[in-house]
């Protein structure tokens, strides 16, 4: 797996590679979940099912926050009349209209979070 990591100002390098060496704990350990759970789902020990309102709130949670925020973002696309990506890179709307394209006011976004958010 690769991805980028940013970080803010203050941070310093040693902030950084504790917490990244900590993400890679996590990730490994998230990996061999996965991977345990598709064996168990493959030989039929493990069912899939509804989540356990007790033991699992926090799976339940996150599931609502998205469903939250993919509606949001439908009422919005379908408040501004066309599909928003702000996920495509500006790079990618050169030849592309600009409605929809890239995350738009962006800027005004970090500079609300202070200096240390500058880019």
């Amino acid at each position: 797996m690769e991805y980028d990591v940013f970080k803010r100002k203050t941070v310093s390098m040693e902030q950084l590679k504790e917490y990244m060496e900590f993400y890679e704990q996590v990730e490994e350990e998230d990996y061999l979940l996965c991977v345990a759970t598709q064996r168990n789902l493959n030989t039929g020990i493990y069912s899939r099912g509804v989540l356990h309102p007790n033991n699992e709130n926090g799976v339940l949670y996150y599931q609502g926050r998205v469903k939250e925020y993919v509606e949001e973002h439908l009422a919005l696309e379908k408040k501004l009349g066309y599909e928003w990506n702000p996920a495509t890179p500006r790079s990618q709307c050169e030849n592309k209209p600009a409605k929809g394209c890239g995350v738009e006011g962006v800027d005004s976004v970090c500079a609300s979070l202070g200096p240390e958010m500058t880019w």
